[in-house]
């Protein structure tokens, strides 16, 4: 019984992990580039983007001296 899923599911899954793997790539890709446009929006805003930039420079500053 082990061999009907094994096989089954190395020939089906090796196909469609190869498209999946591409799609997955491609998709981060323009998650990627949306995100960076987002945050050049922000800064060319200048009062939204520093507001949030200060939030996240706190932060760290925060845990640096403790």
């Amino acid at each position: 019984m082990d061999k009907r899923p094994t096989n089954r599911t190395t020939s089906s899954t090796q196909e469609p992990t190869h498209l999946d793997l591409a799609e997955y790539q491609a998709e981060w890709a323009r998650i990627h580039e949306n995100t960076v446009r987002q945050l050049e929006q922000l800064k060319a805003n200048g009062q939204s983007g520093k507001g949030s930039g200060a939030g996240s420079q706190r932060s760290p500053s925060d845990q640096s001296p403790s």
